[in-house]
């Protein structure tokens, strides 16, 4: 396994994973320039993610370092120093370090996540929504699953599933095209997969490809079971959080807000 770079700079100071103030101050302070910029990278470095892994599951080095090369640069760009010299490193691997390159790439993705969270607890994200966070709704009944995603396009693009075999399709399929969802919400009790055995399987997923921690999708329980057996599953499980419905517009919004996802709501009429 590589060592990540460490978060802090021989002088003892903080690297952030995304220095804002450097790219705002560069671009003599224009916001709105800076977010269309970030935003760009954020797309475009899911699909670099992408590429690289693929890449390497052909055991072509070459074309990873390539790709890693370019995301380097694109990282200085919108100041991710950490996300930087990570990819410095697979760009410098040598055939020999084929192995060790798939750890320095899951490095990669897991100072990407710590970007893309700064980046929109800053607001700097220009997706869909207040946040641009994508999440996936799933649950069995048609009106719970309309008011689920109906409330969760405020902050960016928002699909659904019936059941939970659906749900680990489409999952599955938003890891592999480079655009993984932030956030799921998950009913408990649905037809071929429950809401819990989807909770197992996600978790068993971003094990094996290496994604862990703050990296991992963020999971919302979303049902009417209030009993403890459920709660207590769902959180040795690694949900993050427990909703019993019905559920509404505050009580979804603390939940995402608790998590990071959201910037905290204005309050109105204060100064």
């Amino acid at each position: 396994m590589s060592t990540p770079m460490s978060p802090v700079s021989d002088t003892g100071e903080r690297i952030p994973s995304f220095d804002s103030q450097s790219l705002l101050a560069r671009l003599s302070g224009r916001k709105e320039i800076a977010r269309k910029i970030v935003s760009v990278f954020l797309r475009d470095t899911r699909n670099r993610l992408r590429l690289m892994r693929e890449a390497l599951a052909d055991a072509d080095l070459g074309q990873a370092r390539f790709h890693a090369q370019s995301l380097k640069g694109a990282s200085c760009d919108v100041s991710a120093a950490r996300l930087a010299a990570c990819a410095g490193k697979l760009a410098n691997a040598t055939p020999s370090d084929a192995t060790p390159a798939l750890s320095l790439l899951a490095d990669m993705e897991r100072e990407f996540e710590e970007f893309r969270l700064a980046a929109i607890q800053g607001g700097f994200d220009q997706g869909t929504g207040q946040s641009g966070l994508r999440s996936l709704a799933v649950d069995d009944d048609a009106t719970s699953r309309c008011l689920l995603q109906g409330l969760l396009e405020e902050y960016g693009p928002c699909d659904s599933a019936g059941d939970g075999l659906a749900a680990m399709r489409v999952f599955e399929q938003a890891i592999h095209d480079g655009w993984p969802y932030t956030l799921l919400c998950l009913d408990i009790q649905m037809p071929n997969l429950d809401g819990q055995g989807v909770l197992d399987q996600v978790r068993k997923t971003e094990f094996q490809r290496g994604i862990w921690g703050k990296a991992g999708v963020k999971i919302l329980m979303t049902t009417s079971l209030n009993d403890p057996k459920n709660i207590l599953q769902s959180f040795r499980q690694q949900c993050d959080g427990y909703i019993v419905k019905p559920v509404g517009h505050e009580k979804l919004r603390n939940q995402i807000e608790s998590l990071g996802l959201i910037q905290p709501a204005q309050a109105v009429g204060r100064e």
